[in-house]
């Protein structure tokens, strides 16, 4: 679907004793000025390294000038804060998907950046994916959640761990029922780490959020049966 050429992702910064901040990122594919505001910006997810906010997201627009389609497209943009240069952006080319949109990020101890998101076709029907960027935009490693049958799945969150995986808060649908589920991927490995599922499969449930501990401990919260909050603590 095609959405308002005029949309640019925004981070507000919050700092103490100080004014609020509005920063907007607009996405333009070349360095000439008339290809402003082409596309529609997002911004799902941030966090900063260093000093450096990081966004991801989608820009949405027509991406390849011999195919005039409207398509999203994974992008990732960092920003020193004192630069004033416009932002480095890399957004995902065809090679990752027709369309891919990041929905959310973590770092790691090394500055990698980790996400978490899905790609699709023109009729979208997502299908979960993991990707881990160095800084400047360069994709090293991916991991497939495999089909996620609706984008109401997710992936919701994505947190690093200090054992060297990313843990993924997501759903999943068996059978009738909606999941609640919890994955770790590790840089370099296809097959997920390992898997949490609640022994309790009945309802309507969700992972929503994700948090590591200094141990190694995973928190998850979402929803649970009969749309209760749900929460797991896993490992540690």
């Amino acid at each position: 679907m095609q959405r308002s050429d005029k949309l640019d992702a925004l981070a507000v910064l919050l700092r103490p004793n100080e004014p609020v901040e509005a920063r907007v990122f607009d996405y333009w594919p070349s360095n000439d000025i008339n290809l402003k505001h082409r596309f529609a910006d997002v911004a799902r997810d941030c966090t900063f390294s260093g000093d450096t906010p990081v966004l991801v997201g989608e820009a949405h627009g027509i991406h390849a000038k011999d195919k005039p389609i409207y398509r999203d497209r994974l992008m990732v943009t960092d920003s020193d804060l004192a630069a004033v240069d416009a932002p480095v952006w890399m957004l995902a080319g065809i090679d990752q998907g027709v369309q891919t949109r990041a929905l959310a990020l973590d770092l790691d101890e090394q500055g990698r950046y980790h996400l978490a998101g899905y790609s699709c076709f023109d009729t979208c029907e997502p299908i979960g994916e993991v990707w881990t960027y160095v800084p400047g935009g360069k994709l090293i490693d991916h991991a497939s959640l495999g089909p996620l049958d609706s984008p109401w799945f997710g992936p919701h969150d994505i947190a690093w761990s200090p054992a060297g995986y990313a843990v993924v808060a997501l759903g999943e649908l068996q059978g009738q029922t909606f999941v609640f589920k919890v994955q770790a991927f590790a840089p370099g490995v296809p097959v997920p780490v390992w898997t949490y599922l609640p022994n309790d499969k009945q309802g309507l449930q969700l992972a929503l959020a994700v948090a590591v501990g200094p141990y190694g401990e995973v928190y998850a919260g979402g929803i649970g049966a009969a749309d209760h909050p749900a929460f797991a603590r896993i490992g540690g």
